[in-house]
């Protein structure tokens, strides 16, 4: 990892001062010790470092060492552990190709077509391959729901190679969901940090990092945060005199603010924008983005609860014993999930304590998981998938 400190960045007095450097290494030290204190009690260690240790602490003698921004440290620390595994060859082959929506469409009018045809073994196949395309698209709440469906039906079934198959799919769900804890806490310390870094006019030596949360946030489809990223840019740009490239990275937070349906919040930053000198013209073409960004917002919280009736109307007939109807009306809230944005769909947030303390749970389901597909497999003779699930087990820590 490049380190963002070194001794040509720092004038010919800091240089030729070992006390003033070990004094800026302690409050860098200390500053990341305070905000990765609040985030990771006891019972958290392990669900950010595989060892479950912290950040190594300073020697005695600082004078001669580099110092490494403990903003690059966080990523550096996690991204050591990649790539992580992927799925089986034999599961991921079965998915058909396309688009995320077209293939989810696909294998929806596919499971209605087996439940028409009173197929049970095509049903649990095709709800096992939409938990894998959801797993793959990162929608891991839709996964969970269509694995266990299918993993209900194997078991009536009796299906031991189709049990094993899901029990793999699920405990890469949970891996996932654990390193998406890891990666959005790391991302939020990046966060907080940086602010220290502005205030001691240090913003260049954050300024990549911050930009490096806000594509993981985005990734993570955590806009609220991405957008707290880009006012962390907008303060840091200003602090350095950079007003061009400081509007920018407001008006990046303002037009993700109100396509999540935060318009207050966005107003307040246009308003603020306005106050700086922000041109006639850019105000108003800001204000019709704005109102764009709400109205699809709303729209797709339309769609939204749209679905979620077609989805109590599923559960309504499939308790009265028509699966076939019942299905019918799941695949019009796919239809209409297909029309919302992502935005909305992931309008609230799970908090970064919360995150981490449930990874716990999704290691052990990991685990849980793995283990039943290696009891399986093992009596199958299928040495393939078991080195497969080798290495799964060597990524869930």
């Amino acid at each position: 990892m490049r380190q963002l400190y070194d001794d040509s960045m720092f004038s010919e007095d800091q240089q030729s001062s070992a006390k003033e450097r070990r004094r800026t290494r302690i409050a860098t030290c200390l500053a990341g010790a305070f905000v990765l204190s609040v985030l990771l009690l006891t019972e958290f260690r392990g669900a950010l470092w595989p060892d479950g240790s912290l950040e190594q602490q300073p020697s005695a003698d600082l004078s001669d060492e580099p110092i490494i921004s403990p903003v690059e440290s966080l990523f550096a620390k996690h991204r050591a552990t990649e790539p992580t595994y992927p799925l089986p060859s034999f599961i991921a082959e079965q998915l058909p190709s396309g688009s995320y929506q077209n293939v989810r469409a696909q294998l929806i009018r596919n499971t209605v077509s087996a439940v028409e045809a009173g197929n049970r073994l095509a049903l649990a196949q095709s709800l096992a391959l939409l938990g894998a395309a959801t797993l793959a698209e990162n929608d891991l709440a839709s996964s969970r729901v269509y694995l266990d469906e299918a993993l209900e039906v194997y078991e009536l079934e009796d299906d031991q190679i189709g049990i094993g198959s899901v029990e793999l799919l699920r405990s890469r769900v949970e891996s996932v969901a654990r390193e998406n804890a890891r990666d959005a806490a790391s991302a939020h310390d990046v966060i907080q940090i940086s602010a220290w870094m502005i205030v001691k006019q240090r913003f260049y030596d954050a300024e990549e990092s911050i930009q490096s949360a806000i594509a993981e946030n985005l990734r993570l489809d955590r806009y609220g945060a991405a957008a707290a990223g880009y006012e962390m840019l907008e303060r840091g740009y200003a602090s350095v005199g950079d007003t061009f490239a400081a509007a920018e990275a407001a008006i990046q937070a303002v037009r993700l603010h109100a396509a999540s349906g935060r318009v207050q919040q966005a107003q307040t930053i246009a308003q603020r924008l306005q106050a700086n000198g922000l041109g006639w013209a850019e105000t108003e073409q800001l204000q019709r983005d704005i109102d764009r960004a709400a109205a699809d917002y709303t729209r797709s919280v339309h769609e939204i609860r749209r679905a979620q009736d077609y989805e109590h109307l599923y559960r309504r007939l499939l308790a009265a014993g028509d699966p076939v109807q019942a299905w019918q009306f799941r695949a019009k809230a796919n239809d209409s999930l297909a029309l919302a944005s992502k935005r909305a769909m992931h309008r609230r947030q799970t908090g970064i304590v919360a995150l981490l303390y449930n990874s716990n749970q999704n290691r052990r389901a990991a685990s849980e998981s793995l283990e039943r597909a290696r009891a399986i497999f093992s009596n199958q003779s299928r040495n393939d998938v078991l080195e497969h699930i080798d290495r799964a087990q060597y990524q869930i820590w």
